[in-house]
């Protein structure tokens, strides 16, 4: 799948309004147009409480040309220049199609790829900050399989809070699969073999995970770490940073959003290309190992426009750059 920015977008109390909504919408199409245009090297941001799919049920034998039709009519509502939300509401209330979601008016779910772009990365944080700053009844959760954030982090008015709770589940996982690991080889291997193939994936003996469970184990404890020295030197209470005290926080002394994250200088991607090995990678070493460089490949072509489209009056936007 390589690597993706995972996101919930909550209401704190009942459903989305309609100006929330459109927060939603305005944002999406800010940072996919403009300077933004053609930045996205692998999957776009957007935001939406109008996913959908056919209504299938309408269409029976004529599947194939659904999407052509939908796409045909979509257009042609946009053309009176309706938001994307009207659009499908439209689309839904003609039978063409239905919602994905039925929850989608109080919690909406998404993720981007990124593969190795830090900067694609940075934006999906700086549009969820966006949203956060204008709709300031609702939440967001945003998870990193990279390292661009030293931690999974809740959003909501524009601060951020580390999701400790998720780390400390982390350091959990991998120290019950490094513990396992080396119990493992304590066990007879008669009796191991003696087992099912079905029952070793079971009890999760000889699996994958267990050779890099060391590794794992201790890269969480060191964002761990990493955090809680964070959290100490901008602790304003009274009272020490430990988990509870965190977590109950309350929002409105909560953090600035880039003591929680990599500085991304997008001057520092200009005429960038990765290869498809460099997926996973981001801030492993010297900043996003721009070493990897591949002038042969193209799935970052567009990351040379970069110095043209971030020149110094558009830079306001990477607040933390």
């Amino acid at each position: 799948m390589g690597r993706t920015l995972h996101y919930r977008i909550e209401k704190l109390k009942g459903k989305f309004t309609a100006r929330e909504q459109q927060v939603f919408d305005n944002v999406s199409r800010a940072y996919n147009s403009g300077m933004f245009e053609g930045v996205w090297s692998c999957e776009n941001f957007w935001i939406s409480c109008s996913d959908y799919s056919p209504a299938w049920a309408k269409w029976g034998a004529g599947k194939a040309e659904s999407n052509k039709q939908i796409d045909t009519r979509y257009n042609t509502l946009a053309k009176q220049n309706l938001s994307h939300t009207k659009i499908v509401a439209q689309l839904v209330k003609e039978k063409l199609v239905v919602y994905n979601d039925e929850n989608r008016l109080s919690c909406i779910r998404g993720f981007t790829k990124v593969q190795g772009n830090e900067l694609n990365a940075t934006l999906v944080y700086t549009a969820l900050l966006e949203i956060s700053k204008r709709c300031p009844a609702v939440r967001i959760h945003l998870e990193d399989e990279g390292e661009l954030l030293f931690a999974p982090v809740y959003i909501q008015n524009n601060k951020v809070l580390p999701d400790l709770a998720c780390l400390k589940q982390d350091i959990e996982r991998w120290g019950y699969l490094l513990a396992k690991a080396h119990c493992t080889e304590l066990i007879n291997q008669d009796t191991i073999k003696s087992l099912t193939k079905e029952a070793r994936s079971d009890l999760n003996i000889g699996s994958s995970y267990n050779s890099c469970a060391e590794s794992y184990f201790n890269k969480a404890l060191q964002k761990y770490s990493r955090v809680a020295n964070i959290l100490s030197e901008n602790w304003v209470e009274s009272y020490p940073p430990y988990m509870g005290n965190v977590e109950s926080l309350d929002p409105k002394r909560w953090f600035k959003p880039e003591i929680f994250c990599h500085r991304v200088n997008p001057a520092d991607f200009e005429n960038y290309k990765a290869s498809a090995e460099t997926l996973m990678e981001g801030f492993g070493g010297v900043y996003f190992g721009l070493s990897n460089k591949d002038e042969k490949t193209e799935s970052y072509r567009r990351i040379g426009q970069l110095q043209k489209l971030f020149g110094k009056e558009n830079l306001q936007i990477l607040k933390f750059s």
